[in-house]
């Protein structure tokens, strides 16, 4: 009987030892899936020149930097080196780039730079504010990680960005930040919004960071008109730009700025999922959960949809599937097929040769590698 006891036991912690170590392996298969993704996105896109780094948009011919682009660089760069695949002098690189090419007078990062000549020629000197919002922050996620001290003042950085977008992209009367330094009202341009500009986890960040009131008011305005918006079709799908007048927020008809589809769930609101799930508000997690309910009931998630539900493509691109992945994973006790199959697509899923969507997915990615480190709600 003593013989059997002890052979139950010798079982049971062979058992347990097998499960940490299947456990264990599972851990470590998915890090090195994190990595992998990183490292390769980083040597297709990120060149290095003799003004640091940039993100090249462009496959062929001359290389071509975008804000936007240098922006999800440098927050990917932060992500990436918080989980040790990377580091500072990395990240250095891409501030030494933006630090070369803002537009006189400001922080701002021109919205687009071609190469001509070896040489960088802006297109105008506009500033597109989704660029300089993902600069800014990961400007403070570099001052939390590495302090200031050292070759680049991140924290005076960030705060002359923060300064800058408000004196010269927030609308008073919306209490919101405008598209870019170009949209002014006597462009006819001042009430519009990017609806994936609407970053509250960031506004919430800006506000802890210089303890200025206004990114707090910005912080509530987006969460207000995002659940308007919200409740305004039986999707929870959003346009990728809205119209404020007042109290009343409506979606854009037709090309306001880039395409016939501005007033869809296209190619700019495709990111809202992503930008909802990186703070845990029970508001937001409800706008998502919206979101969330019409996606698990595809049966693709196509590259664009209509309002009402109509599939404007009949492809699929991982700008649309990997945000969708990171919302779906921080709500998988809800969604749980949608989150393993998409999670499973993000770190799986061969990177294309298109810069939008690989990136996208790599940030993505990365949000999930360090998804311990959300924000909790108030």
């Amino acid at each position: 009987m003593k013989i059997k006891k002890n052979y139950l036991i010798v079982g049971i912690v062979t058992c347990l030892i097998l499960i940490v170590g299947i456990i264990f392996l599972k851990n470590n298969m998915n890090e090195t899936s994190y990595s992998k993704i990183y490292q390769k996105w980083q040597r297709e896109y990120i060149v290095k020149n003799g003004e640091g780094s940039f993100v090249n948009t462009v496959k062929a011919g001359k290389k071509q930097a975008l804000s936007e682009a240098q922006g999800y660089g440098m927050v990917i760069t932060m992500l990436a080196a918080k989980k040790k695949y990377t580091d500072q002098s990395a990240y250095d690189k891409l501030v030494a780039f933006y630090t070369k090419n803002t537009i006189p007078g400001k922080k701002f990062m021109y919205w687009k730079l071609v190469e001509k000549e070896d040489k960088w020629e802006n297109v105008d000197q506009s500033n597109a504010t989704d660029g300089d919002l993902d600069i800014a922050y990961s400007l403070i996620l570099a001052d939390q990680m590495w302090g200031s001290t050292g070759k680049y003042n991140y924290r005076q950085m960030a705060k002359q960005i923060l300064s800058d977008l408000l004196t010269s992209n927030y609308n008073q009367r919306t209490h919101l930040l405008r598209v870019g330094n170009w949209a002014t009202d006597s462009s006819g341009m001042g009430n519009l919004i990017r609806t994936s500009d609407l970053i509250p986890s960031y506004y919430k960040t800006f506000y802890q960071y210089t303890h200025n009131e206004t990114w707090r008011t910005i912080y509530y305005k987006s969460i207000d008109v995002l659940g308007k918006l919200s409740n305004q079709n039986s999707t929870g799908l959003f346009p990728d730009f809205a119209w404020i007048n007042g109290n009343d927020v409506a979606a854009a008809e037709g090309k306001v700025i880039e395409k016939d589809t501005d007033g869809d769930y296209s190619w700019n609101a495709c990111r809202i999922p992503l930008r909802l799930s990186l703070v845990r508000d029970k508001r937001l997690r409800k706008i998502n959960n919206k979101l969330l309910t019409f996606f698990n009931k595809q049966r693709k998630i196509e590259a664009g949809y209509s309002l009402n539900g109509q599939t404007l493509a009949n492809y699929q691109s991982m700008a649309f599937l990997a945000p969708i992945g990171v919302a779906a994973n921080l709500q998988k006790s809800k969604f749980p097929q949608l989150a393993k199959e998409l999670k499973k697509q993000i770190l799986q899923t061969k990177l294309t040769g298109n810069y939008y969507g690989d990136t996208l997915q790599t940030y993505s990615a990365m949000v999930l590698a360090n998804q311990r480190g959300v924000q909790d709600s108030e």
